[in-house]
């Protein structure tokens, strides 16, 4: 994604816009996939004004989720049966959601709330209630996403093995891909452009000590900000994130102009 897809999208969007720079504001993996194209493709900081990064899953030493901790020892014996799969479009994981979505999370369901706390137990809690806006569930779990490729995870729990943030562990393969027999770390000193990284405190699924770790080791941080009572969904939906965070974003792009 970071290596491929990414720099295709940013070029695109900067052709199309008739601009030579752009501001990107990326969400965990989206984090990520900048990360590695900032580290492997240099060119690209260039390109890039500010890069607001929201909870960024790229150090996973101290994942908080004590769930995803117990089973990533298992994912590996999963990955070597199934090698690359999609995991989520050819199981049952989808034929379970619809229809629990179109019971339970409705518009004016008396259970709404057991919908939130799901996203909760994935996300991480709330102090004073959920951030997030009930009336967004059955939107949101209508159209939650139906691909994703066991690599793209399997790689992130090597980061959390690991960690550090290295490129995807081929095993046996390594030498061949690699022309060494582990998997190289991106370079992130090659990460210039003018970062800002914001952390959320109650966030399960990235922890605020990896954040900190990135904050040190990227060379041209700007801002870091840790969000109180936030946790790993509330920048994308909770109801206060626009006062909590997004004014906040926006001013410093303004002030950048």
């Amino acid at each position: 994604i970071g290596f491929y897809d990414l720099p295709k999208m940013l070029d695109y969007t900067l052709k199309a816009t008739n601009s030579e720079k752009c501001y990107v504001v990326a969400h965990s993996q989206g984090c990520t996939s900048l990360m590695v194209l900032l580290s492997l493709k240099p060119e690209f900081n260039d390109k890039i004004i500010q890069a607001h990064l929201m909870s960024p899953a790229v150090f996973m030493k101290d994942l908080p989720h004590p769930l995803i901790r117990f089973f990533a020892s298992e994912f590996d014996a999963f990955v070597d049966r199934f090698k690359n799969y999609n995991l989520i479009s050819r199981s049952q994981i989808v034929k379970f959601i619809e229809p629990v979505n179109s019971f339970l999370c409705q518009p004016n369901s008396p259970v709404l709330d057991m919908c939130a706390n799901i996203i909760l137990a994935i996300c991480g809690r709330n102090d004073n209630g959920t951030e997030i806006d009930t009336k967004i569930i059955p939107t949101l779990t209508k159209y939650i996403s139906h691909a994703v490729s066991t690599k793209q995870i399997h790689h992130f729990i090597q980061l959390y093995h690991s960690g550090k943030f290295l490129q995807y562990n081929y095993q046996a393969n390594n030498k061949m891909v690699y022309n060494q027999s582990h998997p190289p770390e991106y370079p992130l000193k090659n990460v210039n452009t003018s970062i800002y990284l914001y952390s959320g405190i109650n966030d399960l699924l990235v922890a605020e000590r990896d954040i900190e770790h990135l904050k040190e080791v990227l060379p041209n941080v700007v801002r870091y900000k840790s969000i109180k009572n936030y946790n790993h969904c509330d920048y994308q939906y909770g109801k206060n994130s626009r006062k909590v965070l997004f004014n906040s974003i926006l001013r410093s792009m303004n002030h950048q102009r």
